[in-house]
């Protein structure tokens, strides 16, 4: 027989009630652990937006399936992948999309919301290649979580819009508005809205640098042992008179394109080519800008003919639904006319600066993709200088 039975029925009951206290507490904490953490597939859907073919690889398949019109349900795992002429979107639940552009592959890793609470809704996916522009709902709640995984970071991602390219140099992410944080092997910063960024393939980051992106190479013509690195002078008819076409430095102190003609007997038309290749459809502003000088040119144009504009420049486009346009604005030098709306009339022998914003309307269709830039000279006689080539992406 115990000395105090009572004392130790006591401590039982006491002990008792306080595991049935424990049990009851932790079984609703339990429950509401369930409750706010427990998430289900979230609905995501593709839809071609532009042209081409939009292929889907399901997860675990080694079989892609094309979209061919309307929403097309996607799963955990499923890869998306755009050709060189198509375009899709990629809808999530909290409707944020990802605008694909053409030759860009795009991996669902996960899309969950919350089983009885609406506002919990995590998004990761990856951009494996191409161009890509990310547009992150406003959140129901800051359990809203979106992540995007590159080759070179992983970016946590909050409200806003923002533009994720990769190519050979590593990553270029601009953020439009918005703002996150980018997460790479060797560094952690956060994101700002009005920034753009370059992350080399090992994940270094260069920037913040200025929003504009030069898309023209070697417009200053200082690359290349002839100066010409990245441009093409196109080959002339054999039986031309030929001209000179060559970099040179100018009076400015700097390196320009100079073509030179003198008394031939038939008119020429020459143009020097810089293939780009470029996907605009994000730009804002696409601005053009050269400075140039005709020091002389054709007095008389040809018999029956209208006088050659001796230095033009000429953009090849592409336009969302796929046609092809070409964009011609012409330089002579002013002889007291009026010209037509394509042409410039600037002084002779003295230098002018040319701007345009190629998103104007009255440029033509609105530009999405472009093809090459040239400057062309054209003319029997014509002494052309061009300097500082500029084409700036905002």
């Amino acid at each position: 027989m115990r000395a105090h039975p009572e004392r130790f029925a006591w401590i039982v009951l006491l002990a008792s009630f306080a595991l049935l206290v424990a049990i009851v507490l932790g079984t609703r904490a339990a429950m509401q652990w369930f409750l706010d953490t427990a998430t289900v597939e979230a609905p995501v859907f593709v839809e071609i937006v532009a042209g081409g073919t939009v292929l889907v690889q399901r997860a675990g398949s080694d079989q892609p399936v094309g979209v061919v019109r309307g929403l097309f349900a996607l799963r955990s795992g499923d890869r998306v992948r755009t050709d060189a002429n198509s375009r899709a979107l990629i809808v999530f639940a909290d409707r944020s999309n990802l605008e694909l552009r053409p030759e860009t592959a795009v991996a669902i890793l996960g899309a969950r919301a919350g089983r009885f609470r609406q506002d919990l809704l995590s998004i990761a996916l990856r951009i494996e290649s191409g161009r890509a522009r990310v547009n992150v709902a406003l959140p129901l709640s800051l359990q809203r979580q979106f992540h995007v995984e590159t080759p070179a970071a992983v970016l946590r991602l909050d409200e806003g819009s923002y533009l994720v390219e990769l190519g050979r140099e590593g990553m270029d992410l601009v953020a439009y508005h918005g703002g996150g944080s980018v997460h790479t092997a060797s560094a952690t910063f956060s994101l700002v809205g009005g920034e753009r960024v370059l992350l080399r393939p090992d994940g270094e980051p260069v920037g913040p640098v200025p929003l504009g992106k030069d898309l023209m190479l070697n417009g200053d013509f200082t690359a290349g042992v002839e100066g010409l690195e990245f441009w093409i002078v196109t080959p002339l008819p054999d039986d031309a008179e030929p001209d000179q076409v060559r970099v040179v430095p100018s009076e400015n102190g700097r390196r320009a394109l100079h073509a030179l003609r003198r008394a031939a007997t038939r008119d020429l038309e020459h143009a020097v080519v810089q293939p780009l290749d470029h996907d605009v459809a994000d730009a804002q502003v696409l601005e053009l800008t050269l400075d140039a000088k005709i020091a002389a040119a054709d007095q008389e144009p040809d018999s029956g003919q209208r006088r050659r504009a001796p230095l033009a420049v000429r953009v090849k486009y592409r336009d969302v639904t796929g046609r092809e346009y070409t964009w011609v604005q012409q330089f002579v030098i002013d002889d007291g006319q009026e010209p037509p709306a394509e042409v410039v009339p600037v002084a002779a022998n003295g230098w002018f600066r040319f701007q345009k914003d190629l998103l104007q309307p009255d440029v033509g269709p609105r530009l999405v993709h472009l093809f090459e830039i040239s400057v062309v000279v054209a003319g029997r006689e014509y002494d052309v200088w061009v300097e500082q080539v500029r084409l700036v992406e905002r």
